[in-house]
């Protein structure tokens, strides 16, 4: 990687399995321990195939819809998660910032 890049994502996906909602009572608790049509765990793709580079001093944000993979990729830059394919490549420190407002990363 060159020493002018601080994150790269090659071919980045990230997956995640929903295995449906969780008991809200004692009583749900026990019927769902018991019960047998169990709702067949979902693999839910985050984000498919990412390939970017950000060089150092660059700031970038993510703009787009709730659920579009934003928060994913800012946890997956400061390696809070890791892909399920792919590979992400940091040189150097990395920060983020996310909340309603704002949802960045200052290299």
């Amino acid at each position: 990687m060159s020493d002018s890049v601080a994150i790269r994502f090659q071919q980045v996906s990230k997956s995640f399995t929903l295995t449906g909602e969780l008991p809200q009572t004692v009583l749900e608790t026990l019927v769902s321990a018991v019960r047998r049509n169990r709702p067949a765990p979902r693999k839910l793709w985050a984000v498919k195939n990412l390939d970017f580079a950000i060089p150092h001093g660059q700031t970038v944000g993510f703009i787009g819809m709730n659920g579009s993979g934003k928060s994913t990729i800012l946890k997956l830059a400061t390696q809070i998660i890791y892909p399920t394919t792919g590979e992400v490549t940091v040189n150097g420190r990395v920060s983020a910032s996310s909340n309603s407002a704002q949802g960045s990363i200052p290299i």
